[in-house]
């Protein structure tokens, strides 16, 4: 789905300003904690 329809989609919800997109992969869970400047816990850390 392209992000044009899910804009348009979340639009009838009231949501699209919710939308958040980076100029890096965020493919994985780990690279959108990168991506959004959010800090990783590795499994071994915890």
């Amino acid at each position: 789905m392209s992000i044009e329809k899910v804009r348009a989609y979340f639009e009838n919800f009231g949501i699209a300003d919710r939308i958040r997109e980076f100029d890096v992969s965020s493919a994985t869970v780990e690279l959108a904690a990168i991506a959004s400047s959010l800090r990783t816990i590795s499994p071994s850390s915890s």
